[in-house]
């Protein structure tokens, strides 16, 4: 009997080494595999490693890239510091240099701003491939105080403009700028000759709200005769100047609203309007069907302009 309960026990106890045994095999095996597994991951590339992000491929891109780095034309430098006084090239050389190229190998840049740190404006730069693949990177600056003499709109818009010109060249590889090691080649020295004003650049957005004016106006004077805006028309003057004002109650944006008509066109109400005069607001304040973001910018400002006359005239009625 007792030989009997102890072969027993001895069975249970082989039962359970060998299941030991089995388990402790699938845990090596298992931890095996995990290595496999951990080292695979790390021979990966990284998709996102500082402030580049990526797709998972940009095989495509990188091919596209390199040849169109190859027929980029050189930037022209034809701005001046005035600090440094040396020369450099600005936003509409560099976009100018490199837009036929990009086109040609299907690429394209698309940069946004965004205000989401206090006084920090960030800009995000996409360089974009046919195949969807895809580079991303950002560039961060203060909008601070060191802007004398500008309005907040103003300080923006040159804030935009100068990290918009950097993240373009930066992302395309291209050379905005003299080397200042006193080593130039007799080349950059004649490139750098005074240009003639007729080859200056035309200003790049944000304008100031005169340059604004200026251009519908511009663009009104080639429409011919004046025809009176209908008025199942006039709700696409007010949604495409108040959608320019993104989170400000409705009784602000249309306040906005008339201190920007005021400026451009010297009326606060579209039924003064023309056709022409709606079309340009139109293809000032809306782009690829889309509220402009450089608009935004400039109906900050023009509305400062436009309520500063409309408090003018109120006051001089009230004399």
């Amino acid at each position: 009997m007792t030989d009997g309960i102890n072969e027993g026990r001895m069975a249970d106890l082989e039962s359970n080494l060998t299941f030991e045994r089995n388990v402790a095999k699938w845990v090596d095996s298992l931890a095996r595999k995990l290595k496999v597994v951990e080292d695979a991951l790390d021979a990966m590339p990284t998709i996102q490693g500082g402030a580049l992000r990526r797709s998972q491929s940009i095989a495509q891109l990188a091919g596209a890239l390199a040849k169109a780095q190859g027929e980029m034309k050189p930037a022209a430098l034809n701005a001046v510091n005035p600090f440094l006084k040396n020369t450099y090239a600005d936003l509409g050389s560099v976009i100018a240099a490199s837009r036929e190229a990009l086109s040609k190998n299907g690429l394209a840049v698309i940069q946004s701003p965004n205000i989401d740190r206090g006084d920090v404006l960030t800009i995000t730069t996409l360089l974009a491939h046919e195949s969807g693949e895809w580079v991303e990177s950002e560039l961060s600056l203060s909008t601070g105080s060191s802007n004398k003499g500008l309005s907040a709109a103003q300080a923006v818009g040159s804030v935009i403009t100068y990290l918009r010109r950097y993240a373009y060249s930066s992302i395309l590889g291209i050379h905005t700028g003299d080397d200042n090691d006193g080593s130039q080649s007799p080349e950059p020295k004649r490139v750098q000759r005074k240009a003639a004003p007729e080859r200056a650049a035309p200003p790049t957005r944000p304008y100031t709200p005169e340059q604004v004016k200026a251009g519908l106006d511009a663009f009104i004077a080639k429409t011919g005769e004046p025809v009176k805006l209908p008025q199942a028309q006039y709700f696409k003057v007010v949604e495409a100047i108040e959608n320019l004002f993104v989170g400000s109650s409705k009784e602000d944006k249309e306040q906005a609203r008339h201190a920007v008509l005021f400026y451009l066109f010297g009326t606060t109400s579209t039924k003064e309007m023309t056709v022409a005069q709606k079309d340009a607001v139109i293809q000032w304040a809306v782009k690829n069907g889309n509220v402009s973001g450089e608009a935004i910018i400039e109906a900050a400002a023009i509305r400062e302009q436009g309520q500063a006359q409309l408090d003018d005239i109120a006051k001089a009625e009230q004399q």
